[in-house]
């Protein structure tokens, strides 16, 4: 039980840095006048898939713009 507890609090850690990652990015993209740009990240949750199925699309030839 101990060790379930131990990973959850994990989980838990992890989703608050990504979190606070996301805010900051967002304050980036708009100090830069690119609102409405999302992170790799943030498109890969938008249409539903894993940020690795994401990066090999883009391996693939997805187009981006950078």
């Amino acid at each position: 039980m101990e060790v379930l507890e131990a990973h959850v609090a994990d989980l838990r850690g992890k989703a608050g840095r990504q979190a606070k990652v996301a805010s900051q990015q967002q304050r980036l993209i708009a100090a830069a006048g690119l609102e409405g740009v999302m992170t790799r990240l943030q498109y890969a949750a938008h249409i539903g898939v894993s940020n690795p199925t994401l990066t090999r699309w883009v391996k693939r030839g997805m187009p981006i713009s950078s």
